[in-house]
């Protein structure tokens, strides 16, 4: 697997296993229930996931994605890395500014609760150390929009540049339909004269194109940019048998599964990492299949350049506020 470089002092690879859908049994991504058989308990999912870390792991995948409100996710990567002794190999992100609510029920009315506040920052720092039982590579303010407390807060922005200090490297996700805004928002916070933030995290699919641009200049500038929900929650594979089957881009993108020997889901994650400000990928694979078909993709990219990329870009592309809206009506199962 490919292997590029965050920072001046640390190498990933260009795919990384996100463990949101893994370390809780409740997530909007469609079919999540069935991916997990239905096999919810702590116990099952701390297996679970723990198998799936290690097969990520065999596969050349040396980063691993989780955040305070993805249930035990930061837990279970923690029990994995001291039992397989992986500590020096693994790259570690996570995030705070989010915290997990739902106590482990799936029809819980709350699934996650935000904080932004120098208190819950370093309360947050603080658990995910102690969960993941060592260094954190890569700390993450949790989905911000460019208005977001957390980047208007004096006192948060001088903690972020202390830990930085320290050695972490800092980045955020963003999240809505001005992600773009945000983006910009984080490149012009400085450190000095430098940019406080090494990367950014930003949902970046088939049908949410909108802040291509501000990840190109965001790349440009230095940041290190990673691609999520490259799926658009199950959107873009196989589970979403009606618009695959009844809409036109679905049926398109489904004719062109066919003529490739790819599944919609390859061919999703495959134009993603096509794209020269992309650096990497997160994989939210639940299912050790899901995890083989994402790692052969990242094999086989389909350039943005190419006409085949040129195609699917404009096929499924969405109106990013019709993109959003659907994406909040996905219930959590």
């Amino acid at each position: 697997m490919k292997h590029v470089s965050l920072g001046s002092k640390k190498t990933v690879s260009r795919l990384g296993l996100g463990l949101a859908a893994l370390g809780r049994p409740d997530y909007i991504n469609l079919g999540h229930g069935e991916d997990l058989n239905h096999q919810t308990s702590v116990e099952a999912l701390e297996q679970h996931t723990i198998s799936m870390l290690e097969a990520a792991s065999k596969s050349g995948i040396n980063f691993f994605d989780t955040a305070r409100s993805y249930g035990k996710g930061e837990e279970f990567l923690g029990k994995w890395i001291k039992s397989s002794a992986k500590e020096a190999d693994a790259s570690i992100f996570t995030k705070w500014g989010q915290e997990y609510a739902a106590n482990f029920q799936i029809d819980a009315k709350e699934h996650v609760r935000k904080k932004y506040d120098l208190k819950t920052l370093k309360e947050h720092f603080e658990a995910s150390k102690k969960a993941l039982g060592r260094k954190i590579d890569l700390y993450q303010i949790h989905s911000v929009e460019a208005n977001s407390p957390a980047l208007n807060d004096a006192a948060i922005l001088t903690e972020l540049s202390a830990l930085k200090e320290a050695g972490v490297y800092i980045g955020a996700s963003v999240i809505g339909p001005k992600q773009k805004d945000a983006i910009e928002k984080l490149l012009s916070i400085k450190q000095g004269e430098k940019p406080l933030f090494d990367s950014v995290q930003v949902t970046f699919n088939l049908m949410e194109q909108s802040a291509a641009d501000a990840m190109k200049a965001a790349a440009d500038a230095g940041m290190f940019v990673i691609a999520k929900e490259v799926f658009a929650n199950g959107r873009l594979t196989e589970k979403n048998a009606e618009e695959l089957n009844y809409t036109f881009p679905g049926r398109e993108l489904k004719k062109m599964a066919q003529g490739s020997s790819m599944s919609p889901a390859q061919i999703a994650l495959s134009w993603v990492l096509g794209h020269d400000f992309v650096h990497a990928a997160i994989s939210g694979a639940v299912t050790h299949e899901q995890l083989k078909q994402h790692v052969q993709a990242e094999k086989s990219i389909i350039p943005s350049s190419d006409a085949e990329g040129r195609k699917l870009a404009s096929v499924l592309i969405e109106n990013p506020v019709d993109y959003w809206l659907r994406r909040s009506s996905l219930p959590w199962n």
